[in-house]
């Protein structure tokens, strides 16, 4: 069975009227809002979390024949495309994907038709946020997993690691998280494209659920994507507060540990390529992006539209 996996990266949506108490507000023009989208140095940070988290594991996958689809607006400046291409030219099975808005269905749709030989062929998905790592064995376990589940299942897993910054201190434990990664899509043509399709209701649907590994490596940076319309560093009160709750119901990070026992042998297992060290270092890194900005030859203002 064949595996896709979807990162989109910076790919432009118009921004909608969140609440406000959680501080997000429609921006005032398309201008003001692709400036923020693609400021120079919220950019720098999104290339350093790609650059050391994501791609290094999609390099490590031990089953290396899954397609990774990376979705990226093609009106994005010039100087993100060119580093764009130049750090994901070297990632097996990965496909860079440009697209404008207004397309981005059809491009998935059309990639769907490919994956699943016209639909002829249900196809394992799944997808990722270039701030997150996947552990070496992910494709592999996933191709496994969905020749367990009839077409239109799911297969989850549950079980991850959790990085985050707190105390000025980047500290790791274990998560586990009630979200379906995963999906079997039916040979048949979808009416809606596979990244909506795998955030359906999966209430009504056979699960497949394997949490014996850590599948992932999730990173909590408070910088979430809809936010940055508003302000491009946001730190949200509402994450703060779950991060300390998550805290104070691990004994270990209660009681002032850096990394839990748990966390620290499944990172030794997960994700042979990254130490435990070397990931708090890139996400201590990521927490000045003014620094990696000037690192990676970035203006530190807006680009001229």
């Amino acid at each position: 069975m064949k595996v896709v996996g979807l990162c989109r990266f910076s790919v432009f949506g118009q921004p909608g009227r969140a609440d406000p108490a959680d501080g997000r507000l429609e921006v005032a023009s398309l201008e003001e809002a692709l400036a923020r989208l693609w400021h120079p140095v919220r950019m720098a940070q999104r290339f350093h979390l790609l650059e050391t988290l994501l791609l290094p594991s999609l390099k490590a996958q031990t089953d290396s024949g899954a397609e990774i689809l990376l979705l990226a607006s093609a009106s994005m400046p010039d100087l993100f495309q060119a580093r764009l291409d130049a750090v994901t030219a070297a990632v097996p099975g990965l496909r860079l994907i440009r697209t404008e808005a207004a397309d981005e269905d059809a491009a998935l749709f059309k990639r769907m038709e490919e994956a699943s030989a016209g639909f002829s062929a249900p196809v394992a998905y799944f997808q990722v946020g270039e701030d997150q790592g996947l552990t070496a064995e992910y494709t592999a376990r996933l191709r496994d997993a969905a020749m367990r589940v009839d077409p239109g299942g799911v297969v989850s897993f549950p079980t991850g690691v959790f990085g985050f910054h707190n105390g000025g201190l980047v500290r790791h434990g274990m998560m586990e998280a009630s979200v379906v990664v995963a999906g079997v899509m039916p040979p048949v043509p979808p009416e809606v494209t596979f990244d909506q399709w795998l955030s359906r209701d999966t209430g009504r649907v056979p699960v497949f659920t394997d949490p014996t590994f850590a599948a992932y490596h999730r990173t909590q940076l408070f910088t979430p994507t809809t936010e940055a319309y508003q302000a491009l560093f946001p730190v949200s009160g509402i994450v703060r507060r779950r991060v300390l709750k998550y805290i104070e119901q691990d004994p270990e990070l209660a009681a002032g540990a850096v990394i839990t026992r748990k966390a620290e042998a499944a990172i030794a297992t997960a994700f042979p390529h990254l130490s435990a060290g070397a990931l708090r270092e890139a996400i201590s890194a990521a927490w000045d992006p003014v620094a990696l900005a000037e690192a990676m030859g970035f203006p530190l203002e807006p680009l001229a539209g």
